[in-house]
This record gives structure tokens, C-alpha cells and sequence, in this order.
């Protein structure tokens, strides 16, 4: 079973920056897989480190954050873990509305979290 940690605290960093395509910044905290923050609402991204040390996302998405960020609740846990996720980085935002612009901003920033079905 997963670690539970409050929203607030983070494993590897106490947050990470994503900018959308709009140019906004969005600061994330981050938890290495395994560990999981408790029930808000918010958007996420599973990420893993590129060759360079950068932040790749792997798949962005916006929910409960104590469920959508346990690979093993996800309904795309395969995918996730098969394109090497191994962290989890988590925005607490209770509106929906904003919650989905933000997630479409990440998303055209992002591209490669667009292909879900990708192999690679």
C-alpha cells in the first residue's frame, strides 16, 4: 500500500515548475511513485527524467489527487508505468473549470502527454 502524505509536503522537491503554453506557471509538488498526497482535488502529471536530467510529462490529468496519482488506481496504470514514470507531480485546485484550462494549457506545452498510446 502507498505511503499517504499531506498535500503539502513533498518527496524529491518542494515543487516544480510546468508552464503551459500560455506562459503560465504552474508550481507542482512532487512524490516519487508509491507515495500519494491526501484526498483534494487538483491536476497531476506522472513524469520521469529525461537524458538530460529535465522533466518529461508522461500523462497529464486532473481528479482526486489520492486516486488519480496511484498508478495502481489508474485507469491507465499500464501505459504509465510501461513509458517509465516514476514520479508524480500533483497541484492542489478545487475548481473544476480551472482545473481542466490548466490541464489543457499543460497539455499544449507538452505534447509528448498527448500521445497516451505511444510506445516508447
Amino acid at each position: 500500500m502507498p505511503d499517504v502524505l499531506p498535500a503539502t509536503e513533498a518527496g524529491e522537491a518542494t515543487a516544480e515548475v510546468w508552464r503551459g503554453a500560455s506562459g503560465t506557471a504552474y508550481p507542482y509538488h512532487i512524490l516519487e511513485i508509491g507515495s500519494i498526497p491526501n484526498t483534494a482535488y487538483g491536476n497531476y502529471i506522472f513524469a520521469r527524467r529525461d537524458g538530460d536530467g529535465r522533466w518529461e510529462a508522461i500523462y497529464v490529468g486532473q481528479g482526486d489527487l489520492s486516486v488519480r496519482t496511484d498508478p495502481g488506481l489508474h485507469h491507465m496504470r499500464d501505459l504509465i508505468l510501461r513509458r517509465g514514470a516514476t514520479h508524480v507531480h500533483f497541484r492542489e485546485n478545487p475548481s473544476l473549470p480551472d482545473r481542466m484550462i490548466e490541464r489543457a494549457d499543460l497539455l499544449d506545452s507538452h505534447p509528448e502527454a498527448y500521445k497516451p498510446y505511444a510506445l516508447r
